[in-house]
């Protein structure tokens, strides 16, 4: 004869109150319930950490631009001699665009071999990541120049387009 199960109880195997009567239970949840909860915290650290990943090539630009931007403005007088000397606007933009780019590839540079130096720290800070990842250490080198290039062009363009006559009379 089979012995009955108390009322409320689902058929399997051991159960919580078996283990412990004398504990009170009272959050009783199922996993997938549970789930969201638990990981809403890493969630949230992860949306944060993309945010600031996505603000870094954004504020790298901005940044590029305003130190492109003072010194092409510094450079007027310059570029509209050589714009009066014949010079056309695409090599004014030529003249630009490389030395930012060379700049920046100079701080890649610079980042790599600092990442390089402290790849024992990194190493310890990540969970299940490769530290010295080199096809993203090579795309995010390639975003950042390419951030460089586009952040150069502006002010670039704008001294191309510099009325030669104008610029030499402004000192």
């Amino acid at each position: 004869m089979r012995a009955r199960r108390p009322a409320g109880r689902p058929l399997g195997g051991p159960h919580a109150r078996d283990a412990a009567p004398h504990l009170a239970f009272y959050s009783v949840a199922a996993v997938d319930q549970l789930l969201p909860d638990t990981l809403a915290a890493r969630r949230f650290t992860t949306l944060l950490l993309a945010l600031f990943g996505a603000a870094a090539p954004a504020l790298a630009g901005l940044g590029i631009y305003g130190v492109i931007a003072v010194a092409t403005a510094q450079r007027t007088r310059e570029i509209g001699l050589r714009l009066a000397m014949g010079a056309e606007p695409r090599n004014v933009v030529w003249m630009v665009v490389p030395g930012a780019v060379g700049l920046a590839g100079a701080g890649v540079a610079i980042g790599l071999l600092a990442s390089l130096l402290f790849l024992q720290a990194l190493t310890s800070l990540l969970f299940d990541v490769v530290p010295f990842d080199v096809p993203t250490l090579a795309a995010v080198s390639l975003l950042l120049l390419a951030v460089a290039a586009a952040a150069a062009w502006s002010p670039a363009r704008r001294a191309s387009r510099v009325d030669p006559l104008v610029a030499l009379r402004t000192e």
